[in-house]
């Protein structure tokens, strides 16, 4: 009996190793091999950057870098035109002549199962000076902050006027007044410009998007779900006869 046994349990083991032999085989015929977790590229800005030592969850993400992850877009309401927003956390400015924003970081990433990891990221932030004789100076700063070292970056401007109680405009679609146009140009690290707010005694701010290319060639999105990062500057009290001074409080765009 237990040699019995002995034979059907080696008749076994010889039909598990065939099986195994043969799936093999079939493997290496078909050239078939385990699936890849899926990936999303996706490009967008924050207040935040992403970890460059670890993967970041989704839910950690901010609300436009989730909704391009879903394939779905949020295009919140904002008074501005075209959804430029206060990009402060504080929203005080440094002096009655001199607003800066928060750093805002264009973000470049990988998704996958494990949450989110950086590929490039770039800092900004935009900084306005009054100069007087109604003319405000833009400064615009950008730096890598982690990734490949190369990446491009442009920026558009136009001039605002706040508008009590209604939707703001722009300066060239609300009066001629003498106050500059929309103007663009290549927005490297320091860059600056000079432009007049015009003549007419209103508040008024200035609205700079910066666009940054990475250096795959990709572009980040902003929470518009357009192009570029959009950044209101602090409003501006402007007064006949007067000198211009930041005003007390600002419009946020929200």
């Amino acid at each position: 009996m237990s040699r019995h046994i002995v034979a059907v349990g080696a008749a076994l083991t010889l039909a598990a190793a065939a099986l195994v032999g043969t799936t093999q085989a079939a493997s290496a015929d078909t050239g078939a091999h385990p699936a890849a977790p899926a990936t999303k590229h996706i490009m967008y800005f924050s207040d935040q950057p992403l970890s460059t030592t670890k993967s970041t969850p989704v839910s950690a993400l901010p609300a436009n870098a989730r909704a391009q992850l879903t394939g779905t877009r949020i295009k919140p309401y904002t008074d501005t035109p075209t959804g430029y927003k206060l990009r402060d956390k504080n929203q005080r400015p440094i002096t009655d002549y001199r607003y800066r924003s928060s750093y805002v970081y264009a973000i470049d990433a990988s998704c996958g199962l494990d949450g989110c990891s950086a590929i490039q990221q770039v800092r900004l932030r935009l900084e306005e000076q009054l100069r007087g004789g109604q003319t405000w100076m833009m400064i615009i700063n950008t730096s890598l902050w982690s990734g490949p070292p190369s990446y491009f970056a442009d920026y558009s401007y136009e001039c605002g006027v706040n508008i009590k109680g209604e939707r703001d405009k722009t300066c060239s679609t609300w009066r001629d007044d003498g106050a500059d146009g929309p103007a663009n140009d290549l927005a490297y690290d320091g860059v600056r410009f000079l432009k007049s707010m015009g003549t007419f005694p209103a508040i008024k701010f200035p609205m700079v998007n910066v666009d940054v290319t990475f250096a795959d060639g990709t572009r980040a999105i902003g929470d518009d779900g357009r192009y570029g990062e959009k950044f209101r500057g602090w409003d501006v009290c402007m007064q006949q006869g007067g000198t211009e001074k930041l005003c007390p409080t600002s419009g946020t765009g929200d």
